[in-house]
C-alpha cells in the first residue's frame, strides 16, 4: 500500500528545484572524486572519507523533502511484501515489523543503468539530537558488516535492482527513521532510500487497579450502593496503543459498553516509554495505556462484573481481558406495612406486619407507637431470599392489645441496613371501637352578663364509631333533663366530636349546672363533672329630657332652657355608686370635669349650639356598669355659616369645557339635612341648581362675570360667597391648513411682484386652486384681476400660492410660519410674504380673541418662472402658534405638491395568450400621476363590447373562464382631476380546431373521389396537423402523404375509383398547439357504380319525365271517373224526387 503526501503544488516545485540542484552538485562532487581515484589510485578508505563529508550534507537536505513519496511495506514473520513503485532519485518507504520477529528494509538500486555500486551505507536518525548514525556498511571490496545496534541481528542482501537489510529479533527500540545511501562507481545516479520502521509489540501484561491496589483477575469487590467506584485498566508494552473498553455484564449476562479509550478523553492516559541504559536490552522501552472508569454504584450493579476489554492487532480471543466482580450492598427497595383491614374492639389483639423488600444485607426492623419504641409485645422477625438470589426480604409481625388511646394513633415500622444512611419507615393506623369518652367544656364554668345574646356549652367526646346514636344526646340542668322543644331558647349544634348546647338570650333564670350524656353503637358515656353557668346583670336606667325634644311642634333653638335626668329603675344591685353622662356614643360633657359624676340631673339656662348631640347615661354598681340608657338626640338649630366658592377639576375656566364650581360651607347650620344652595350670577339670574356643585356646560364668552353662592336652611340664609369667572381659550385653529396643497404643473407665476400689492391683499378675494373629491380646499392661489393686488410691469399674468390660517387663543398667542421645519423669512427680498392681524372676540359666534396670518408665495422671486415637479413637491408648510396659559402650541401642516395628469402608463403584459376555458392571469396597470390615478378597464371584445366598464381597479381579473369571444383589445384608462391616459392590452384566446368533412364527385365514369376535411375554427390556425383514419384504423403517414394534400385550413384526399379498399368510413382530425379536434369529423364514402350498370344523367331525366307523365295521366283519369260518378249519382237522386213528388192530374180541364 502506497501513501503519498499531497503537498501544495508550489511547495513541490520549490522542493523539486532544490532537489535537482543538490543532485547536480552531488554528481559533480562524485565525478571529482572518481577522477582523483583514477589519477592517484588511492585506497577505498580515503575515497570514502572524501565522499562522506559531501554526502552527509546532501542527506540532511534530502530529509527536508521526506514528504514527497511514501511507500508502506508490511512485513510479517515469513518475510516482507513491497509495492515496487520506482521513483527517480530517492524513495520513502514505511515498514511495519512485529517485535521479536523480522523486518526487511528495502534499498532501491539500478546497476543496469547506473553501473556497479561503489559504496552503500545504512544510517539511522537519532531523534534526540537529530543526527544520523551509521548502522551498516557495504562495498564491492567485500565490506558488508553491521555497526552498533545491529551487530548479530541483521543481514544485508543485494540484487541488481534492490537491496534489503533484514533486522531480526525486533525490539521496540528499533523503531526509527532509516536511510540507505548508494554511490555508484561511475559517479552518476545518486540514490537515497528512506525507510520508516514501525514496531508492532504485543502487550506483555494487563491489570486492573482499585484505590492503588492491583487486583487479581476475577477479584470480588465489596461495595455499597451510592459509592463512587474508580477502576483503572492498564496495558503495557503494546505498540501501537491498544483500544481499551470498560464493559459491564449484569446478572442476566447482558453486556453494556461503559467507556471507550479516545485520545481526547481525560480518562485515557498514555505513557510512552523512553530509552534508558543499554539499547540492546529489549526491556528498556515500555509503553503504558490506562483507561479510568468512574461510576456511582446503583442497585443495577447487583451481581454484575466489570470487564476491561483490550483490542489490539496482536491479540486473539480476548486473552488480555481482565474483570472484577462487584459485591454491592444495597438498601431497601420498597417497604410495605399491613395492618388490620377492619376495626378492632377495645381490648382485642391487633396484628400488624411490616415487610422490607430487596435489601442486601437484611434490614433491621423497629416498631414505634408514636415516638415510643414498642417493646414487651410479641414480635416475630423472618428473612426470605428473593428470586435474584442476591437480595432478601425482611418481615416483622407485631401483635398488640389496643385501647381507645390507640385509635388512629400511628404505628410505625422503621427499617434500615448498613447500606442506608437513614432508615425508611411506613405507618398505619388502627381503628379501635370504643364507647364515647365525654368531657364538658369549658371545664371552669361560664360567667356571662344577662345582655349576652347567647352562650355555648360544649359536650366534647372521643368515640369510634364517631357517629352518635340518634336521639341519644341528652342535656341536663341541675340534674333534671332539659326540655329542648323551645327552639327560641335552646339550640343543639351537631359539631364534629362536640355536640353544643346554645342558650339564646341569656337571662338570670339560666344560672345552674349543665351536663350531657352520649351513646354510640358500642356503648354510652357520662362526663365525670358538669359545668356551672353564672348570669350577671347590671342596673337598668333611662334618660329623660325636659322640654321633650321629640315633640313635633317644638323647635329647640340656640339660647333656650334645658334639663336632663338619668333615672335608675332596676339592677342587681339596684343602687349605683357612680353615674356617667355620655354624648355622641362616648364623648364626655365639656361642662363636667371628668367622665363620671354623682349627679343624676343636669340643667342649662341658655343652651349653646355646641350642645347639639346624642345623649345617654349609665349607672355603675358592684355588678358592673349598666347598659346605656335610651339615647335622646338634642338638636340646637341655627342658620348656616359663610360660604366660599372654588373651581374644581381645572385651574382656569376654559372655553368649550365644563366648568365645575363648588360652594363650600364649613358650618351647614341646623338642621343641616335640608340645607340647599342658592346660586346667582352678576346679572341677577338664579341658577336652577340647589346642590353644592354647580356645573356650567360648554363654557362660553357670555359666562364671563361674578357668580355667588349661599347656603339656606329652615332658620335662614348664610353669608354669601363670590367667584369671578373669566373664561380662557387655549390655542385652537379656526381655519387650519389643508392637508395637501396640489397645484397643476402647468401653473405659471409672474417674474415680478409689486411690494405694494401686499398692502392691498384681501383674504375674501382669494381663489382656490384645486379641490379634492370631498370639496375640501387643497390650496389657495390669487390672481392679479380683481383681487386688490397691484399689477406688475410685466406683461405676464401674476399668480400666487397663498396659505391662510386663523387661531383662537386667550390670552393671546402668536403665529409663525415654517417651511420644512425651518422658519420662513418675511423680509422684502424673500419670495414669501406674511401678513398677520389680531382679531377681536365675536360674541355671536362664541369666538374668543385670536390671530390670523396669511402666507403668500411668489415663485418668481426665487428666479424661476414655473413650478418644478421634483423640486417643489414634498415641501411642507406649517402654521404654528405659541402656547398660552391654558394650552400648548398647536400646529397645522400642509404638504405642497406639483400635480400632473397620468403618464408613463405600463402593463404587466401588453399581450396575453390564454387557452379557452382557462382563467386569465391578473394584469396590473400602473402609471405615474399626482394625485394618484384611478383606473377603469373597457373592452371591444364581442363578449364585453356592450358592457362598458368591466373593472374599476388597476388590476384586471376576470372572474370567469375565458371563451373565444373574449378575444380583443382591453384598454386600461388611468385618470385624475388633471386628465387621463390610455394603454391597450391584447388578449388572444387560443382554442383547438373544429372541422367539417365532405366529398366531391363529378359523376363521370371512373372518376376519383375527392374527400375534403376543412377546419372551420382554430386559433392558432397556422401549423395545423391533419390525421386521417379509415374504418377506425389510423393510416400510415407515408401512405397519407401520397394521397393527401394540405391547403391552408383544408386537407384533401383523392381516393382512386379503382381501389375499393379505400372506400368506407373516413375520419379526419386536426391538431394545433392547443389540442386536437373534439369530436373528430367522420364521413362514409361509397364506391362509385360501374358505367354499364348506371344510367347517365340524360337517360335518368327521360325516365323520370315518363314516370311523372304516367302519374299525371293516372290522376287525370281518376278525377274524370270521380266526376262522372258524381253526375250519375246526382241524376239518380233527381229522378227519385220526381217520382215521389210528382203532382196528381186534375179532373177538371
Amino acid at each position: 500500500m502506497i501513501m503519498a503526501n499531497n503537498d501544495d503544488d508550489d511547495n513541490n516545485i520549490i522542493i523539486n528545484n532544490c532537489h535537482h540542484a543538490m543532485i547536480k552538485q552531488q554528481q559533480q562532487q562524485q565525478r571529482s572524486v572518481a577522477s582523483k581515484m583514477i589519477m592517484l589510485k588511492s585506497s577505498k578508505r580515503s575515497i570514502i572519507k572524501s565522499i562522506v563529508p559531501y554526502g552527509y550534507h546532501l542527506f540532511i537536505s534530502i530529509i527536508l523533502f521526506n514528504s514527497l513519496f511514501i511507500r508502506i511495506i508490511y512485513a510479517d514473520s515469513g518475510g516482507t511484501t513491497i509495492n515496487n513503485n520506482q521513483h527517480e532519485d530517492h524513495q520513502r518507504v514505511m515498514v511495519k515489523g512485529i517485535a521479536q520477529q523480522s523486518a526487511s528494509l528495502p534499498c532501491y538500486i539500478d546497476e543496469e543503468n547506473c553501473g556497479a555500486i561503489y559504496f552503500l551505507t545504512w544510517s539511522r536518525l537519532d531523534t534526540r539530537d537529530n543526527r544520523w548514525s551509521r548502522i551498516w556498511v557495504y562495498s564491492d571490496d567485500n565490506v558488508n558488516k553491521a555497526l552498533n545496534l545491529l551487530t548479530g541481528r541483521a543481514i544485508f542482501t543485494k540484487q541488481k535492482s534492490e537491496a534489503r537489510l533484514v533486522i531480526n529479533s525486533l525490539k521496540p527500540s528499533d523503531e526509527a527513521f532509516y536511510k540507505c545511501d548508494v554511490t555508484y562507481v561511475a559517479g552518476k545516479c545518486p540514490s537515497l532510500t528512506y525507510v520508516q520502521l514501525n514496531i508492532i509489540a504485543k502487550p506483555s501484561r494487563s491489570w486492573i487497579e482499585h484505590e492503588g491496589d492491583i487486583l487479581t483477575n476475577g477479584h470480588h469487590l465489596s461495595l455499597t450502593e451510592g459509592d463512587y467506584l474508580k477502576l483503572a485498566c492498564t496495558v503495557i508494552d503494546a505498540r501501537p496503543t491498544p483500544i481499551l473498553i470498560w464493559r459491564s455484564v449484569d446478572s442476566r449476562g447482558q453486556t453494556f459498553e461503559l467507556i471507550r479509550s479516545t485520545t481526547n478523553s481525560e480518562s485515557f492516559i498514555i505513557t510512552t516509554g523512553t530509552i534508558s541504559g543499554d539499547e540492546s536490552n529489549s526491556n528498556s522501552v515500555m509503553d503504558r495505556a490506562t483507561l479510568i472508569l468512574n461510576k456511582k454504584l446503583t442497585r443495577d450493579d447487583l451481581g454484575s462484573k466489570y470487564e476491561c476489554h483490550i483490542e489490539h492487532e496482536t491479540i486473539d480471543n480476548n486473552t488480555m481481558d481482565k474483570h472484577v466482580v462487584l459485591d454491592v450492598n444495597v438498601g431497601i427497595k420498597t417497604m410495605e406495612i399491613i395492618g388490620p383491614s377492619t376495626s378492632v374492639r377495645e381490648g382485642d389483639i391487633a396484628v400488624i406486619e411490616c415487610v422490607a423488600y430487596g435489601s442486601k444485607p437484611a434490614a433491621e426492623i423497629v416498631w414505634r407507637n408514636g415516638s415510643r419504641i414498642i417493646d414487651g409485645h410479641s414480635i416475630q422477625n423472618t428473612i426470605e431470599t428473593n428470586i435474584d438470589r442476591i437480595t432478601v426480604n425482611s418481615r416483622s409481625k407485631l401483635e398488640i392489645i389496643v385501647g381507645h388511646q390507640d385509635h388512629l394513633n400511628p404505628i410505625t415500622c422503621e427499617a434500615a441496613n448498613v447500606a442506608m444512611r437513614t432508615p425508611i419507615n411506613k405507618s398505619t393506623e388502627i381503628s379501635v371501637l370504643f364507647a364515647p369518652i365525654v368531657v364538658m367544656e369549658p371545664q371552669n364554668g361560664v360567667t356571662v352578663n344577662e345582655s349576652t345574646p347567647m352562650v355555648k356549652i360544649y359536650c366534647t367526646y372521643k368515640a369510634n364509631p364517631s357517629q352518635l346514636l340518634e336521639n341519644e344526646t341528652i342535656w341536663f340542668k341541675d340534674g333534671r333533663r332539659l326540655d329542648m322543644s323551645d327552639r327560641n331558647k335552646y339550640i343543639i349544634e351537631s359539631a364534629i366530636n362536640s355536640p353544643t348546647l346554645v342558650i339564646l338570650d341569656v337571662t338570670r333564670n339560666d344560672t345552674g349546672h349543665y351536663h350531657c350524656t352520649l351513646a354510640n353503637t358500642f356503648g354510652s358515656g357520662v362526663p365525670n363533672s358538669s359545668i356551672y353557668l353564672n348570669v350577671l346583670y347590671p342596673p337598668i336606667v333611662s334618660l329623660l329630657v325636659y322640654p321633650d325634644p321629640s315633640s313635633s311642634n317644638y323647635l329647640l333653638k340656640e339660647g333656650d332652657d334645658l334639663r336632663m335626668v338619668c333615672d335608675i329603675h332596676d339592677g342587681n344591685p339596684r343602687s349605683a355608686s357612680r353615674m356617667r353622662w355620655l354624648k355622641n356614643n362616648g364623648e364626655t360633657f365639656s361642662e363636667l370635669d371628668g367622665d363620671t359624676s354623682t349627679q343624676k340631673e343636669l340643667s342649662w339656662l341658655s343652651i349653646p349650639r355646641s350642645l347639639t348631640g346624642n345623649y345617654t347615661c349609665q349607672a355603675i354598681s358592684e355588678a358592673g356598669a349598666s347598659d346605656l340608657s335610651n339615647e335622646i338626640e338634642i338638636i340646637v338649630h341655627y342658620p348656616p355659616g359663610k360660604s366660599i366658592i372654588r373651581l374644581l377639576d381645572e385651574p382656569y375656566p376654559i372655553k368649550g369645557r365644563n366648568l365645575t364650581l363648588e360652594c363650600i360651607v364649613n358650618d351647614f347650620g341646623s338642621p343641616s339635612d335640608h340645607t340647599e344652595y342658592h346660586w346667582e350670577n352678576s346679572d341677577g339670574m338664579v341658577f336652577e341648581s340647589r346642590q353644592p356643585i354647580l356645573t356650567i356646560q360648554n363654557v362660553r364668552i357670555v359666562n364671563r362675570g361674578n357668580i355667588s353662592c349661599s347656603a339656606v336652611n329652615e332658620v335662614g340664609f348664610g353669608a354669601r360667597g363670590r367667584f369671578e369667572l373669566i373664561p380662557y381659550a387655549p390655542p385652537r385653529f379656526i381655519n387650519s391648513l389643508p392637508p395637501t396643497i396640489g397645484v397643476n404643473e402647468d401653473f405659471r407665476s409672474s417674474t415680478s411682484f409689486s411690494e405694494s400689492s401686499y398692502s392691498n391683499y384681501n383674504q375674501n378675494e382669494m381663489n382656490t386652486a384645486s379641490w379634492n373629491g370631498n370639496g375640501q380646499t387643497y390650496g389657495y392661489m390669487t390672481g392679479n384681476d380683481g383681487n386688490g393686488l397691484s399689477k406688475s410691469s410685466s406683461s405676464e399674468s401674476s399668480e400666487l400660492v397663498t396659505l391662510y390660517c386663523r387661531v383662537e387663543c386667550f390670552p393671546l398667542c402668536s403665529l409663525h410660519w415654517y417651511r420644512n421645519d425651518q422658519p420662513i423669512d418675511n423680509s422684502t427680498r424673500s419670495e414669501y410674504r406674511i401678513i398677520e392681524e389680531q382679531l377681536p372676540e365675536e360674541f355671536l359666534l362664541n369666538r374668543f380673541p385670536g390671530i390670523e396670518s396669511t402666507l403668500t408665495w411668489n415663485i418668481s422671486k426665487s428666479g424661476r418662472s414655473k413650478l418644478d415637479r421634483v423640486r417643489d413637491s414634498g415641501t411642507t408648510f406649517s402654521c404654528v402658534s405659541s402656547g398660552n396659559l391654558v394650552g400648548p402650541s398647536v400646529r397645522s401642516d400642509s404638504r405642497f405638491q406639483v400635480e400632473y395628469a397620468p403618464e408613463n402608463l405600463r402593463l404587466s403584459s401588453i399581450r396575453v395568450d390564454v387557452i379557452e376555458n382557462e382563467h386569465l392571469p391578473e394584469i396590473r396597470c400602473d402609471s405615474d400621476a399626482l394625485p394618484e390615478a384611478s383606473y377603469r378597464w373597457i373592452s371591444n371584445s364581442f363578449y364585453d363590447k356592450f358592457t362598458g366598464v368591466i373593472a374599476d381597479t388597476s388590476i384586471l381579473a376576470l372572474n370567469r373562464t375565458i371563451q373565444r369571444d373574449s378575444t380583443g383589445t382591453y384598454t386600461c384608462i388611468a385618470s385624475n382631476r388633471h386628465g387621463e391616459k390610455r394603454i391597450d392590452l391584447q388578449i388572444n384566446v387560443l382554442y383547438r380546431p373544429s372541422c367539417t368533412i365532405y366529398e366531391s364527385r363529378t359523376g363521370k365514369e371512373n372518376q376519383d373521389v375527392v374527400l375534403i376535411c376543412e377546419i372551420t375554427f382554430a386559433n392558432p390556425s397556422d401549423g395545423l396537423e391533419f390525421f386521417w383514419s379509415l374504418n377506425g384504423t389510423e393510416l400510415n403517414q407515408t401512405f397519407i402523404d401520397e394521397l393527401s394534400h394540405q391547403d391552408g385550413m383544408k386537407s384533401k384526399i383523392i381516393i382512386p375509383a379503382y381501389d375499393e379498399q379505400l372506400f368506407g368510413t373516413w375520419t379526419c382530425s386536426a391538431r394545433n398547439t392547443v389540442g386536437q379536434t373534439d369530436p373528430n369529423c367522420t364521413l362514409f364514402v361509397d364506391a362509385p357504380i360501374a358505367a354499364e350498370s348506371v344510367l347517365n344523367d340524360e337517360s335518368l331525366l327521360i325516365i323520370s319525365a315518363v314516370i311523372v307523365a304516367i302519374i299525371f295521366a293516372f290522376l287525370f283519369i281518376l278525377l274524370c271517373l270521380i266526376f262522372i260518378m258524381k253526375r250519375r249519382r246526382h241524376k239518380n237522386e233527381k229522378d227519385k224526387r220526381e217520382k215521389y213528388y210528382k203532382p196528381k192530374k186534375s179532373n177538371k180541364l
